[in-house]
């Protein structure tokens, strides 16, 4: 190339072979066949993450579980330095991902993945719902978190969600770094995915913006299609699961308008059906359920009739 010039590479398809997270670096050597003055600028590195797994909705996460990140989430490290999105036992009420941004450098960002996220049965109704907990350090430093969507694997991003500075803080400006301590410190944030319903694959990203700021929290993902709660004939007049937490053993209690059909679907976060029970003719009962011997951790109930789906949400600890 002349002094000043540039051109255009394009390179070749990069099979990636097996799922996970890949690193992903091209370099320059020798600029027209000579020894490089300098070198700072010669390698790029991009991360990619090939996923193998759909999982189906409701999908539910208050990172309850050791492993982190959750089975089928993925984390991105963009900067590659020591800080990025970790689980902590600052929640509401018990855990959460936090980004340090009290000692992340400016402009650094870091994003966290929801798995691969089967919407083709989605309604009008879909939406996103999640806890958030930040304090500024001040008006000066002070930090972003935006929600973006993709349905053709991040080859295109569309942002749902982009809030900063005052209108993220759910709590006073702190010049410490931040923990929030009481539940009136978090904020429920609900954002609707109607636009997205019926394509068959989604992936919702969670991208913090360091402003060199302070601490952000963010807990109790859950992803709706927009069946949940349609009221059509004969609908279920109450419904409840108790004891929640559980230790294992817990029951759902229904009350049918008429006697129907019933089945109840416990989903553990990663959409697999751990309990399939179906029942007849049912109008009023106490169904137990017994959930020994299986993972610590968030499982959705999900109660289903002719006429109408409810979900619920259960914990089981030790």
């Amino acid at each position: 190339l002349a002094p000043n010039a540039s051109t255009t590479f394009t390179l070749p398809v990069i099979a990636l072979g097996t799922p996970g997270n890949h690193t992903l670096k091209f370099a320059t050597a020798a600029p027209n066949a000579m020894t490089d003055m300098d070198t700072h600028n010669d390698l790029r590195s991009f991360f990619a993450a090939m996923l193998s797994t759909t999982i189906n909705t409701p999908v539910a996460e208050a990172f309850t579980a050791a492993t982190f990140p959750p089975t089928n989430w993925t984390r991105e490290n963009a900067n590659s330095d020591t800080y990025q999105w970790l689980r902590v036992t600052a929640g509401n009420p018990s855990y959460s991902m936090k980004m340090d941004d009290f000692n992340s450098p400016a402009n650094n960002q870091d994003n966290m993945y929801t798995p691969l996220i089967n919407f083709s049965s989605a309604v009008a109704g879909a939406e996103l719902k999640f806890d958030v907990a930040y304090a500024r350090y001040s008006a000066s430093y002070c930090d972003r978190l935006r929600v973006r969507i993709t349905t053709n694997c991040g080859a295109n991003w569309t942002t749902i969600y982009d809030k900063s500075c005052a209108t993220l803080a759910t709590s006073a400006d702190q010049t410490g770094a931040f923990t929030p301590t009481t539940a009136a410190q978090w904020r429920t944030e609900t954002i609707s995915l109607n636009s997205y319903v019926g394509n068959p694959n989604i992936i919702i990203e969670f991208n913090n913006i360091s402003g060199y700021g302070n601490n952000l929290y963010v807990e109790n993902i859950n992803v709706t299609d927009g069946t949940t709660g349609i009221n059509l004939l004969n609908p279920i007049s109450g419904v409840s699961v108790y004891p929640n937490p559980s230790h294992g053993e817990f029951s759902v209690n229904v009350n049918l308008e008429q006697p129907q059909d019933l089945t109840i679907i416990v989903q553990n976060n990663l959409g697999e059906v751990v309990r399939n029970i179906e029942m007849k003719n049912i109008s009023s009962e106490i169904i137990p359920i017994n959930m020994m011997g299986e993972a610590q951790g968030s499982y959705v109930v999900t109660i289903r009739t002719n006429a109408e789906v409810i979900t619920k949400r259960i914990s089981i600890v030790e």
